[in-house]
């Protein structure tokens, strides 16, 4: 039986010029680290980013936009007491 360690996912992967450790990608998650117009807050996703890709080696896909208002795939949530 073969451990989780053998697998490729943790073998080195060479994407032209970037040299990754591993096979695990961080997709965007910081939509929610947005204003209610869906603007990026940078005070909030550099921290965010910088935590991620700390370790040599990663691979983060970071900010995409919509393109459209109404094709952002969530609402403003209001939270009340």
């Amino acid at each position: 039986m073969s451990s989780p360690a053998d697998s490729t996912l943790f073998k080195p992967l060479r994407i032209g010029k970037m040299e990754l450790q591993n096979r695990l990608v961080l997709a965007p998650l910081t939509r929610f680290r947005a204003t209610d117009e869906h603007v990026p807050n940078p005070e909030l996703m550099v921290p965010y980013y910088e935590q991620r890709g700390a370790v040599p080696g990663t691979l983060l896909i970071t900010e995409g936009t919509f393109v459209d208002q109404r094709a952002a795939g969530y609402g403003t949530f209001v939270l009340s007491s």
